[in-house]
């Protein structure tokens, strides 16, 4: 119940607070890292309660409390990101690359890692940008180049 009621009020938070893209990225994350945990906190319950005391079932309990903490700490990102909101920075590019899972990744002058969080943010390398970041998902949300 403490779940969906925490996504019930970080959903009222972010379409009070925030633009549509912003929107989007913020609501997706939340959603997504509540019905996962709500998901695995059902599983957590029912082999506490239902499976035969073994070994395993031991140990399976014990992955299952650390895919838990594990979500938590995605989903307070999630949190921070939507009670502080996005940073604006100037930024150089200094590498840009594909790692085959999520978005592409950019390597900015200060020594920061961030991922592009959609198709609209267009940055090539060796440019200067202003970037709309969250700090704590490390996602660029807008950039707009510096001429």
């Amino acid at each position: 119940m403490g779940v969906m009621l925490g996504w019930l009020i970080g959903s009222i938070a972010i379409f009070a607070k925030y633009t549509l893209d912003e929107r989007s990225i913020l609501w997706m994350g939340l959603s997504g890292y509540c019905g996962v945990l709500l998901f695995f906190s059902y599983i957590f319950g029912y082999m506490r309660t239902k499976f035969i005391k073994t070994r395993f079932t031991y140990f399976l309990l014990v992955v299952f409390a650390v895919m838990l903490l594990y979500l938590l700490i995605m989903l307070g990102k999630v949190v921070a990101d939507i009670a502080i909101g996005p940073v604006i920075k100037e930024v150089l590019i200094e590498e840009k690359w594909d790692p085959r899972r999520g978005g592409d990744q950019v390597t900015t002058s200060d020594g920061d890692h961030y991922e592009i969080a959609g198709s609209h943010v267009v940055i090539e390398v060796g440019r200067k940008y202003v970037i709309t970041v969250f700090e704590h998902s490390r996602l660029i949300v807008n950039s707009r180049e510096i001429k």
